[in-house]
């Protein structure tokens, strides 16, 4: 099954000293243990030890070890890593990204769509195949009702919603045919039906209450937002057994969760008899050989480490560079798990409240020079260093180096505390009572200039570059207060604008850049992920122009100027780019590990018990 709903991506040339190999070595011989994108190699296949020791399991059942569970597994609302990953394996969409090839796929189609009006119109053709858990066919019903439902005005999924602002209608000539109709040209219309996981429309609207409505009518908040039948399906829809109970977070993917045990498990299990056993004969992405999948919430590095060299952990995706690096040290971990640095699309960042109330949240960052001293303030390269060993780059801005539309005349803001004091003393930031930290007089009152640091309570490497960000930041009077929220109140307060700082991270693709959902106005005022508030009308109107530009030299001049304008607004810090930490256990055949995300095909691993491990 599909692992994301929208990825693809460029390439890079490899500038390190290790071989690996490309999609059409099946029979490797060897490996290595850091793997750089480049032209000939879109995936990474390790082949089964000849030997299979006594100590392994010949379970079928997969632990996969993840830092972090989802407070919900809707199927359209929130945005979480894990969450994608679980959807991947229980639902289908239309259309889905092959990370072997980097190139959508059918998925619940038969074939590739016809495309015609210019462009600006797609014809899907539904295999006869797939049928949800009652054995009921999906049909061109329930993808119109799914796209209803993602677009509809009342269902909070603003995220989603920026991807799917071209979508002007839809039509069905008949129950295996689906047409979208898009408002113009758009650079990720294609990618559009890889982005909605196609839901069984009596589970979801038993009563049909979406059918009247067009889409152009249900994304006009205006024009429902008091209609009440509307408003009750949305409360339901939004409510939480669509959220969080498992008898509702089925679809037609070979597996469904069986249990979440909130804080510690969700756990899939294969369905039987599933109409993917004949697909996947075809279609490889289909395949789901493990019987169970095991998503087991670990976050202590230690408890992480111990449980590897138990082998209680089958896949894991998220260890830290020094745990990784420390576990390839071990002659016995080596010997049990394939592992690699793998390269992916990613970066952190240090998000600043550039629109703050000015009452919960002081104006600390609103002007532009304050926050470029932020960035001075910040160690990158010691952190590289200490933190990463090495194993990380510098990012410069919201578009990856990976990417031909990178800004290569962006330079790194160094570390540069006395040009940062500068800044701040020109802005009025000054240690008036003489108390080691500044202060300024703000609408009236004074303002001292400190402020919550924020980072992920499960991630020792955060608190780590907190406390060096945090001691760095002092010695220019500057009090960043190291504060550890987790994850789900990050998301929470981010999109609330409650917050001063926190410490992010961006896991994307190398589709073509839309960045609404990210930096656009629109997105900052309804609760989208622009969390720092960046842009006016010039940058919306650029980002805009970006979307629609079809010309991909016309558009990466766009884009260029789009990343000097972030580059010179600094609402963020950029930190760093590095590599996915990913650890397969070789009792597993197929292993194949890849530059997109989630790093590993959890269904396409095949079990000893299946026959292809030698012992």
């Amino acid at each position: 099954m599909k692992t994301c709903y929208n990825t693809t991506k460029y390439v890079w040339i490899i500038v390190g000293y290790f071989i690996f190999f490309s999609c059409g070595q099946k029979n490797a011989k060897t490996y290595t243990k850091e793997l750089r994108i480049q032209d000939s190699s879109l995936f990474i296949h390790f082949p089964t030890p000849d030997t299979f020791l006594n100590t392994w399991s010949i379970s079928s059942t997969i632990v996969f070890q993840w830092p972090s569970e989802p407070r919900t597994l809707h199927p359209l609302n929130e945005v979480h890593g894990g969450k994608l990953t679980i959807y991947g394996l229980t639902h289908n969409t239309l259309m889905t990204f092959d990370p072997k090839t980097h190139q959508l796929k059918p998925d619940l189609c038969s074939k590739e769509p016809e495309i015609f009006n210019d462009g600006k119109a797609f014809r899907y053709k539904l295999s006869s195949l797939p049928k949800f858990d009652d054995g009921s066919p999906v049909s061109a019903a329930d993808v119109i009702f799914s796209f209803k439902a993602a677009t509809c005005a009342l269902v909070n999924n603003p995220n989603m919603k920026a991807y799917l602002d071209f979508l002007d209608s839809i039509a069905s000539p008949d129950e295996q045919t689906v047409e979208l109709f898009m408002k113009g040209k758009y650079i990720l219309n294609a990618y559009m039906a890889s982005e909605v996981p196609v839901l069984q429309e009596k589970k979801y609207d038993p009563n049909h209450v979406l059918q009247p409505y067009s889409i152009r009518q249900l994304k006009d908040a205006a024009n429902i937002q008091n209609n009440t039948v509307l408003q009750q399906w949305a409360d339901r829809f939004n409510g939480p057994d669509y959220s969080n109970n498992i008898e509702y977070l089925t679809g037609s993917g070979p597996y469904k969760i069986t249990a979440w045990n909130v804080g510690q498990e969700i756990i899939l299990e294969k369905k039987n008899n599933h109409w993917t056993d004949e697909s996947s004969k075809q279609n490889y992405l289909h395949e789901a050989h493990p019987e169970k999948i095991i998503f087991k919430v670990m976050t202590d590095e230690e408890a992480i480490k111990l449980a590897l060299k138990k082998q209680e952990i089958d896949v894991t995706t998220t260890l830290s560079t020094k745990a990784l690096l420390e576990l390839q040290k071990d002659k016995d971990f080596n010997k049990n798990y394939h592992s690699a640095f793998v390269d992916f699309i990613n970066y952190s960042y240090i998000a600043m409240n550039c629109r703050p109330d000015g009452v919960k949240r002081k104006k600390l960052f609103t002007e532009p020079k304050v926050r470029r001293a932020m960035a001075l303030l910040t160690p990158i390269d010691q952190i590289i260093e200490i933190i990463y060993q090495g194993k990380a780059q510098r990012q410069i801005g919201p578009v990856s180096p990976l990417k031909k539309s990178y800004n290569k005349n962006l330079q790194p803001i160094p570390f540069n505390p006395e040009k940062a004091s500068l800044l701040l003393d020109e802005c009025g930031w000054v240690d008036t009572d003489k108390n080691g930290i500044r202060d300024k007089m703000i609408d009236g009152q004074k303002v001292e200039f400190s402020f919550e640091l924020v980072y992920q309570a499960t991630n020792s490497v955060t608190k780590d570059i907190a406390d060096l960000i945090a001691e760095s930041m002092k010695s220019a009077g500057v009090n960043a207060r190291p504060t550890a929220w987790d994850m789900n109140t990050t998301i929470t307060k981010a999109t609330q604008h409650d917050f001063d700082m926190f410490m992010g991270a961006f896991n994307g693709t190398l589709i073509p850049d839309d960045f609404k959902q990210l930096w656009h106005t629109q997105s900052w005022a309804e609760g989208g992920a622009n969390f720092s508030g960046f842009g006016d009308a010039a940058s919306d109107a650029l980002i805009d122009s970006i979307r629609t530009e079809m010309d991909e030299e016309k558009r990466k001049a766009m884009t260029l100027r789009f990343q000097q304008r972030v580059y010179d607004d600094q609402p963020v810090i950029f930190v760093i780019s590095t590599f996915r930490k990913i650890a397969v256990h070789k009792r597993f055949g197929n292993v194949n590990m890849y530059f997109e995300r989630p790093g590993v095909l959890l269904n396409e691993l095949i079990p000893p018990q299946a026959g292809t491990a030698k012992k």
